[in-house]
């Protein structure tokens, strides 16, 4: 008998692997701001846009929605 695995697509607190998480939103989106750690556990971050302005709001907002998602 063959398991069939289905990717869940709902929130959760566990741990997923960040390839996972990159390649499941890969073409959604219109402008992104990476944060993470990278495999030396530094601080990394990438944007694909300059406009910091715009950079900072995207930030605000995910710290409401964090905050928020108690």
């Amino acid at each position: 008998m063959t398991a069939k695995i289905l990717q869940f697509g709902g929130i959760t607190f566990g741990r997923i692997e960040p390839d996972k998480v990159l390649e499941a939103n890969k073409g959604k989106f219109k402008e992104v701001f990476l944060i993470g750690l990278d495999e030396n556990s530094d601080d990394y971050y990438a944007s694909s846009t300059g406009d910091l302005p715009t950079l900072l709001w995207m930030l605000e907002r995910a710290k409401k929605e964090l905050l928020d998602s108690k």
